[in-house]
C-alpha cells in the first residue's frame, strides 16, 4: 500500500467514487442555497404582513364595526397588540428550547406557522362577523407562533449560513421582513377600501403563501440531510439521559449572550418605541406636520433598512468588528434622538426626512450587526433557546417602555407642554445610550470571553476553525504514534 496513505499509521482512504468533492460543498451549491434563503424569507412574510392590520385601517375597522351599532374604541384596537406581546416575553424563550429539546427545526417551524395561519383566519373571521372575542381570541393563537416563528427563522439562517456570510444573510431577511411590515401600511388601507372583510382575508392569504414556503423549507432541509448531507454543518452529539429542565437550559447560555440580549433590548426600545411618539413630535411641535404627512415620513426608516441591511450585513462579512458597528449604530441613534429633541423645543429645525433616513441607516447597521452575532457565542444545542431568550427579553422591552411613555405623557403636570415629548426622548437617548455602553464592554471583554469570535469577520472565524480542527487532528495522529 502506498506509503501516501499513512501518516503515523492513521490510513488516509481515497475518496470514494459516491462523496463529494470539495468544490461541491455548500458555497459552491449556490442555486439550492439561494432557494433556502428564499423561503426562509418567505417565513415571516405573512406574520410580519398581517400583524400591523389593527394599525393600518383603524377608522375603517371602527366605521365597518358601527354599521351594525358595535363600538370599537382605540383601547380595543390597542388590545389587538397587548394579547401579541405579552404572551412572547415568555413564549418565545419556551419556543426556541421547544425546536431545541423536543420537536427539531422541521416540526417546530411547521407548528409556528401553522399557529399564525389558524390565529389570522380566526381573527378575519372575528372581524367579518362583527365578533370582537373571535377576533381577540385569533390575535392570541397569532401570537402563540409570532415570535417563535421569527426563532426558529433565526435558527434556520444559522444553520444553512453560519460562516462568512452569515452577517448577509440575515441582513436580507431583516429587509425582506421589513418589506412586509412597510408594505403593508401602504396596501393594506387600499385593500380596506374595497370592503374591510377583503383586506382581513388578503391577510389570511399571505399567512397561508408564508405556510406554504414554511413546506417547502422543511422538504428542502429533508431532502438535503439525506442526499447532501456536506450542505450543512456537522450535527453535535446530543447529550445522552434525561433533557435539562428550562432553568438548567436557560443557565447554558454563555455571559456574552445575555450581554447581546440586553443590547438588543435598549438598542431597539430606542428606535421601536421612538415610533410610538414620533408621530406626535412632528404633529405638536416644530413645524407641525399634519398626521398623513407624519405617518409617511414614520416609514422612511423601514423603507431605508430594506436596502441597507444586506448591505451592512455584507460590510460585516467581510471586515467583522460587529461590536463596533453596534456601537456606530447607538451613536447614529443618540445623534438623530437629540436632533428631534432640539426640533421640539425650537432650537433648531432639521427636516424630519433627513433624520428618519440617518435612522433607517443607524437601525439597519445595528439590526445587521446584533442578530447573526449571538450565533457565534452559541453552541448549535442552545441557538432556538438563545435566539429565544434574546426575543423575549426584547418582547419585554417593547412591551413595557410603551406603558412607561404613556404614563408620562398622561400626567397632568406636563400635559400641553413640551415636556410631554422632551421626557421620552431623553429615556430613548439614556436607552441608546446604555446600548453603546454595553457594547463598549463587551468590545473590552471579546477576545478574553469568546477568542475574539464576536469582532471577527468571517473570513477570519473560518480561518480560525480551519486550525483549530487542523490542530485537532495533529492531536489525534500524535495520539496513535
Amino acid at each position: 500500500m502506498d506509503d501516501n496513505e499513512y501518516k503515523g499509521n492513521v490510513l488516509r482512504e481515497t475518496p470514494r467514487l459516491d462523496e463529494p468533492l470539495l468544490s461541491e460543498k455548500p458555497r459552491d451549491n449556490l442555486p439550492f442555497r439561494l432557494l433556502i434563503l428564499l423561503c426562509i424569507c418567505f417565513l415571516t412574510f405573512g406574520s410580519y404582513w398581517v400583524f400591523d392590520t389593527p394599525g393600518a385601517i383603524p377608522t375603517k375597522l371602527k366605521d365597518y364595526f358601527a354599521q351594525e351599532g358595535k363600538s370599537l374604541s382605540d383601547s380595543d384596537l390597542l388590545m389587538f397588540y397587548s394579547i401579541y406581546s405579552w404572551p412572547n416575553t415568555v413564549l418565545a424563550l419556551f419556543g426556541g428550547i421547544i425546536v431545541d429539546k423536543i420537536t427539531g427545526l422541521r416540526i417546530g417551524v411547521i407548528l409556528f406557522c401553522f399557529f399564525i395561519t389558524c390565529g389570522q383566519a380566526l381573527f378575519a373571521i372575528g372581524i367579518i362577523n362583527r365578533l370582537y372575542w373571535v377576533a381577540f381570541a385569533g390575535r392570541f393563537l397569532f401570537g402563540l407562533g409570532g415570535e417563535s416563528l421569527t426563532v426558529v427563522q433565526n435558527s434556520f439562517t444559522v444553520k444553512w449560513f453560519s460562516g462568512k456570510y452569515i452577517s448577509f444573510a440575515f441582513g436580507i431577511v431583516l429587509a425582506f421582513a421589513r418589506v412586509g411590515s412597510s408594505v403593508n401600511f401602504v396596501a393594506t388601507p387600499a385593500l380596506a377600501d374595497s370592503g374591510v372583510p377583503f383586506a382581513v382575508i388578503f391577510g389570511v392569504g399571505a399567512c397561508v403563501l408564508s405556510f406554504v414556503f414554511c413546506l417547502i423549507l422543511s422538504a428542502l432541509d429533508i431532502y438535503a440531510e439525506k442526499k447532501m448531507p456536506y450542505l450543512m454543518a456537522p450535527k453535535e452529539e446530543k447529550e445522552e439521559g434525561p433533557q435539562p429542565n428550562i432553568l438548567i437550559q436557560v443557565a447554558k447560555i454563555p455571559f456574552p449572550a445575555w450581554v447581546l440580549n440586553f443590547i438588543c433590548l435598549f438598542f431597539y426600545v430606542g428606535v421601536l418605541t421612538f415610533n410610538t411618539v414620533a408621530s406626535q413630535i412632528m404633529q405638536k411641535t416644530g413645524k407641525k406636520y399634519d398626521e398623513s404627512t407624519a405617518t409617511l415620513f414614520l416609514s422612511i426608516p423601514m423603507f431605508v433598512s430594506v436596502f441597507a441591511s444586506p448591505l451592512f450585513g455584507f460590510i460585516v462579512d467581510r471586515t467583522g468588528r460587529a461590536l463596533n458597528w453596534i456601537s456606530l449604530a447607538s451613536c447614529m441613534m443618540i445623534v438623530s434622538m437629540f436632533c428631534f429633541l432640539g426640533n421640539a423645543n425650537e432650537w433648531f429645525a432639521i427636516p424630519p426626512p433627513v433624520l428618519m433616513v440617518w435612522q433607517g441607516i443607524g437601525y439597519a447597521m445595528g439590526a445587521a450587526s446584533i442578530w447573526p452575532s449571538l450565533s457565534h457565542v452559541l453552541p448549535k444545542d442552545l441557538l432556538g433557546s438563545g435566539y429565544g431568550a434574546m426575543t423575549s427579553i426584547q418582547n419585554i422591552g417593547m412591551a413595557i417602555f410603551p406603558l412607561i411613555i404613556g404614563a408620562i405623557q398622561d400626567a397632568d403636570s406636563i400635559k400641553d407642554t413640551t415636556w410631554k415629548y422632551t421626557i421620552p426622548i431623553f429615556i430613548f437617548i439614556a436607552c441608546e445610550g446604555t446600548s453603546l455602553l454595553l457594547s463598549l464592554l463587551l468590545i473590552g471583554l471579546d477576545k478574553k470571553l469568546t477568542g475574539g469570535r464576536l469582532n471577527s469577520s468571517g473570513a477570519e472565524r473560518a480561518a480560525a476553525k480551519a486550525k483549530q480542527e487542523s490542530k485537532s487532528v495533529d492531536e489525534t495522529e500524535t495520539d496513535y504514534k
